[in-house]
């Protein structure tokens, strides 16, 4: 009987498919079923991933070569897959062997409501923007904004950091099965050490669009891409918003884009795309998968302007090594369209997964790569008689004007904290670096030794 279920299943759907899932034991009153995984971005609606019903069981066939991660759900986290004691469940995990397997399931039950029953854990310091206005897509959208601690007590100037899937970023309320990035708690807890503060705008997916949105091309999977329109929302509408509303440094020098998986991808498209706007990417498990056209996102010029780049991923994620030799191949062609080996920080960790517990471990290292260390500087001397080099005098934000720093690729700026003098400086370098203060016809300096982040 089971044999002859197969072959009617095989006869109703697409023959080119490579992978049918069938759940055949499901919980009294299940009325729909959905595929969640690391092949459609963890959506837990998508109407592609949607099981059919025929004959008292569900099926869905996906075309995937590679091993995969998935969960099943009714249409929402609030409504996914549990333990049969009610505990969280593990993702399921299967390795294809032959061009069509077939997997049979059970469910043994559903988490209805209990996700409800979260608190949220967005820390003060997090506002909102709903239904902020994207033109490029005629659509809406809500924004998430993590200030710095000490924002409204200060006249500062902050470094900017926008991110992708913004309902994963601060609150488990809104995340992806309740796990979030826990970025807030992160940079609040760094700046309680003496770190100088950034801002952070989290931007939330758009559900069932966001496949779309996070592409920048083509593709035959995911049809016709909205990316490049997002790319201009992100770039020439919100950033714009932000800049005006807030106190930011508006440099591309401290502005920051970054993602994981396809929010990874759509971030680097923008960098790329608009590198007076950005100058840096943190890439977490890029998902360069999802076409060879991924590797024509590389800046228009070359060399390219200053950037720096930061990307991690897991040496397995979701069953194979795909994410970091993807990755790799990455680095190395951008490398051949003028990168140095200081503008790309690149790890592939032996312990992680293509999932937000593991970007929420990396991101707090991810961050200091990206956007470099807080040095104490101390008492500066006084000379008259350096003359400063004035091949870095045409600056962008007037906070880093008055610094000079060799080697020229290093870069930073001034902020005091109390009575003590203190320069936020980033870049790849080992040995000692002189650093330069120009005030009216004064010229203050000091040599430093600095070490490259461990990780480098």
């Amino acid at each position: 009987m089971k044999y002859l279920l197969l072959l009617l299943l095989f006869s109703v759907v697409n023959a080119n498919a490579e992978i049918t899932i069938i759940v055949n034991k499901y919980p009294k009153g299940t009325k729909e079923i959905f595929v969640a995984g690391s092949f459609n971005q963890w959506n837990p609606s998508m109407i592609e991933c949607q099981m059919i019903k025929s004959k008292g069981i569900y099926y869905l066939k996906i075309n995937q070569k590679a091993a995969f991660e998935f969960k099943f759900t009714q249409g929402s986290w609030v409504q996914c897959e549990v333990n049969a004691d009610g505990s969280q469940k593990a993702n399921r995990v299967f390795q294809p062997t032959n061009l069509n397997d077939t997997i049979w399931l059970s469910i043994e039950k559903w988490s209805k409501g209990m996700q409800l029953q979260l608190k949220s854990t967005a820390q003060k310091n997090v506002l909102e923007w709903k239904d902020f206005y994207m033109p490029q897509l005629q659509r809406n959208r809500t924004i998430r904004i993590l200030l710095p601690l000490d924002y409204s007590k200060s006249k500062k100037r902050y470094p900017v950091l926008y991110l992708q899937d913004g309902q994963n970023i601060f609150d488990q309320t809104t995340a992806a099965n309740g796990n979030e990035w826990g970025v807030d708690e992160t940079m609040n807890a760094m700046q309680k050490q003496g770190g100088y503060g950034c801002i952070v705008v989290a931007i939330d997916h758009g559900g069932a669009l966001r496949s779309k949105e996070y592409i920048p091309f083509n593709t035959k999977r995911f049809g016709e891409s909205q990316g490049k329109a997002y790319a201009e929302f992100v770039a020439m509408t919100l950033k714009p918003s932000i800049d005006s509303a807030f106190r930011t440094l508006a440099s591309p020098l401290f502005n920051g884009i970054g993602g994981s998986s396809l929010g990874a991808n759509i971030s680097q498209y923008i960098a790329f795309k608009y590198p007076d706007k950005f100058g840096k990417v943190l890439l977490l498990s890029p998902a360069y998968w999802v076409s060879d056209s991924s590797y024509l996102m590389i800046p228009e010029s070359n060399p390219p302007r200053l950037m720096r780049l930061v990307m991690r991923c897991a040496a397995i994620e979701g069953g194979d090594s795909e994410t970091g030799v993807n990755m790799l191949r990455m680095r190395d062609t951008l490398f051949h369209h003028g990168f140095y080996k200081g503008d790309i920080s690149d790890s592939v960790v032996a312990d992680g997964a293509h999932n937000e517990w593991f970007w929420k471990r990396e991101f707090q290292s991810a961050f200091i790569a990206l956007y470099g260390q807080w040095i104490p500087l101390g008492k500066l001397k006084r000379d008259l008689s350096i003359v400063p080099n004035y091949r870095v005098n045409k600056t962008m934000d007037l906070s880093y004007s008055n610094v000079i720093i060799e080697p020229l690729h290093l870069r930073g700026f001034l902020y005091q904290k109390g009575k003590q003098n203190n320069l936020w400086i980033s870049g790849y370098y080992q040995g000692d670096i002189q650093i330069l203060i120009l005030s009216s016809d004064t010229v203050y300096y000091k040599t430093i030794k600095y070490n490259s982040l461990p990780y480098e």
